[in-house]
């Protein structure tokens, strides 16, 4: 049977000093990649991340994450970890175990411990990052929050910002080995975040939001869950913009030609 986690953070995804608070060290010999799709089901939306392999490694297990929407920012503040007991925050929190079994809420340390106990990577430690402000190209300011999940033997550090309890307006990944430091990834991911932020794709107007001169727009796709059919929901420059929007904008191109490439959450576009 397989085992799966099913994480608690909304999703359908400054000064860099004093950020660790402690170091890691992984074994292991699997490439594996992170695949998600979305689906929304009854007010939830449901995100499947499958682990594969790269090589003749056969598929060992898949982790699915839920995402809840309906409930308050005040019930959404913090968990409980069934295994350690800390409260904490809810985008943390991943369902872990089975259909069979029942499925236990584990903060993202007792997660990780537990997938590294299934891939053999005994010299695994926890990794906990503080948020940063980082400014955007128009001066405003981000605070971002960073979790970091290990995947069998790749490890998924991401950043986000929080808008009640939930992960929401510009996410960013950077998928790395755990034997290697992640003090790097998190370098590396944090200059991915300074490029992004550095571009700005849309801007106010008098006709409503356009897209800016550079004539090129970058986004993350959601799902609108305001919506009754599922339709899409698109984040630019950190702001959601709802498909009827968007529309709107790419008709000031009518006649014009575009190019549509879709990128994994760890690319860099």
């Amino acid at each position: 049977m397989e085992e799966g986690a099913r994480g608690g953070g909304r999703q359908c995804g400054s000064s860099t000093t004093g950020l660790v608070r402690g170091k890691t060290r992984a074994h292991g010999d699997i490439a594996r990649h992170v695949r998600s799709e979305c689906d929304r089901h009854s007010g939830m939306r449901h995100c499947f991340t499958k682990v594969g392999t790269h090589g003749p490694v056969p598929r060992t297990s898949t982790y699915s994450c839920t995402a809840l929407n309906s409930a308050r920012p005040d019930q959404m503040q913090s968990i409980s970890c069934e295994a350690c007991g800390q409260a904490t925050p809810a985008y943390d929190i991943v369902n872990c175990g089975s259909m069979d079994s029942g499925y236990r809420q584990l903060c993202g340390r007792c997660f990780n411990a537990k997938v590294a106990r299934l891939a053999g990577l005994q010299d695994f430690e926890h990794v906990s990052f503080e948020p940063i402000g980082m400014t955007d190209a128009s001066g405003g300011t981000h605070d971002f929050h960073f979790r970091a999940h290990l995947f069998g033997a790749m490890i998924a550090l991401d950043a986000f910002e929080l808008r009640e309890s939930h992960p929401a307006g510009y996410q960013f990944q950077a998928i790395g080995d755990p034997q290697d430091d992640l003090l790097a990834l998190l370098g590396r991911l944090i200059e991915k975040m300074r490029r992004a932020l550095a571009i700005r794709h849309v801007e106010d107007s008098a006709l409503g939001l356009q897209v800016t001169d550079h004539r090129t727009v970058r986004a993350r796709i959601d799902c609108d869950l305001d919506e009754d059919d599922r339709v899409p929901l698109v984040v630019i420059d950190g702001r959601e913009v709802s498909w009827a929007d968007f529309g709107r904008m790419v008709m000031a191109f009518e006649g014009w030609q575009f190019k549509l490439e879709f990128r994994d959450m760890s690319e860099e576009l």
